[in-house]
């Protein structure tokens, strides 16, 4: 998980610690630094910037992790845009000025893929993060991210700290949203698969085409993926993805075997989001960095956990 000796000595928050990836990042530091702390939501809204100076005064910290935000499926993006670009863009002024303000040398900023060109044609480098037009339904959440991604150049371009965007691809797990308004591709197709077992039927129902592509992610391994990017303490852009891709009905088909559906229909006529990309991984990698969850196995993990909340 990174450098161990790294981690050894280290004051850590973790802000946004209920989330997916947050819990994920609990669950791989504890007992392995110093000083663990966890802000959720119920801690505080971050949105908030007294909230977000208390929870960076509680320090000092070596380092913070900064995975809370407002998001989720293209359902939601479309449905509520001002709150993704206001709730998000508040969350990154607060969270990453109370970190500078109060001398944290080293911050891990979760940004997102929808920064990226829609439908660029070949590998996506960091180098080119929003030079082109963004997908239609995640403009407003990308709005929000690039503004922390251009907090976090300014604070180390101007004061010398260390912090580093970090562009996630599509995470999922167990600790993922299965809420059908929230939820992203894996949860989603998992909560309508198992709804619809449960009534008899025998056929997923899919948005779109079932062409466009995606990488996706277990949230464990993104976890080790963003500890080994603290460690290497370097605050340039980087991409945490697996590196491969799937299509959408290729993930679906996944899904309906795991729960016993025979097959699946895909209606063109609801948004899918953007149509692909192709990350380019060479950063992450030469980190040492390779995700050990599988797509199958990771789709049965989150479906068990899904099962045992019901």
């Amino acid at each position: 998980m990174g450098d161990f000796t790294f981690w050894r000595e280290k004051s850590v928050l973790v802000a946004g610690a209920g989330g997916l990836i947050g819990t994920a990042l609990m669950r791989a530091l504890e007992g392995r630094c110093a000083r663990l702390v966890g802000w959720r939501r119920a801690d505080g809204d971050l949105t908030d910037a007294r909230e977000a100076r208390r929870a960076i005064a509680a320090g000092p910290y070596d380092v913070v992790f900064f995975m809370a935000a407002t998001q989720g499926g293209v359902a939601d993006h479309l449905a509520r845009p001002l709150a993704y670009v206001r709730e998000n863009a508040a969350l990154a002024l607060n969270v990453i000025g109370a970190c500078a303000d109060s001398g944290v040398r080293q911050l891990i900023y979760a940004a997102s893929t929808a920064l990226y060109p829609d439908q660029a044609a070949g590998v996506l480098t960091e180098d080119l993060l929003a030079s082109g037009p963004i997908e239609a339904s995640h403009q407003p959440y990308a709005a929000a991210k690039l503004l922390g991604l251009r907090l976090c150049q300014a604070c180390t371009a101007e004061r010398g700290l260390c912090y580093t965007p970090a562009i996630l691809t599509n995470v999922y797990g167990p600790g993922g949203s299965f809420d059908p308004q929230r939820s992203t591709l894996i949860h989603a197709l998992i909560a309508r698969a198992v709804a619809a077992h449960a009534v008899g039927e025998h056929t997923l129902r899919v948005w779109g085409s079932g062409r466009a592509v995606r990488d996706v992610l277990y949230g464990d391994d993104a976890a080790q993926a963003l500890l080994r990017v603290a460690a290497s303490q370097d605050p340039s852009t980087i991409t945490i993805a697996s590196g491969e891709n799937h299509t959408v009905a290729a993930i679906a088909g996944l899904v309906a075997a795991a729960i016993g559906l025979k097959g699946i229909a895909f209606d063109p006529a609801k948004p899918e989001g953007a149509l692909g990309r192709t990350l380019d991984v060479s950063r992450l990698r030469a980190l040492g960095f390779a995700p050990l969850v599988s797509l199958a196995d990771g789709i049965h993990r989150t479906l068990a956990a899904y099962r045992n909340r019901l």
